[in-house]
């Protein structure tokens, strides 16, 4: 293998850690982003949901978000 193969191969490595590493912070960013938004984008998620349904929604208030629970508050639906 000459010296050019191999510093060719070097550049290569090092691009490939610099997208690999690009790649983990855009990562972490989305991650970071929707638990920062996980209130909104449910309230979101469940308003939409129900207009689908036909049940139209006046209020909503997300209280807490865990694996295995889903607190809301002033769910009010209905035509008023």
């Amino acid at each position: 293998m000459s010296h050019t193969q191999t510093l060719s191969i070097s550049k290569m490595r090092n691009h490939s850690n610099t997208w690999l590493l690009v790649l983990a912070g855009l990562l972490i960013a989305a991650g970071i982003s929707l638990y920062i938004f996980r209130y909104s984008l449910l309230e979101t998620l469940i308003n939409d949901q129900l207009h689908k349904q036909g049940i139209p929604l006046q209020s909503l208030s997300v209280l807490d978000i865990s694996l295995n629970t889903l607190r809301l508050q002033d769910l009010t639906s209905g035509n008023n």
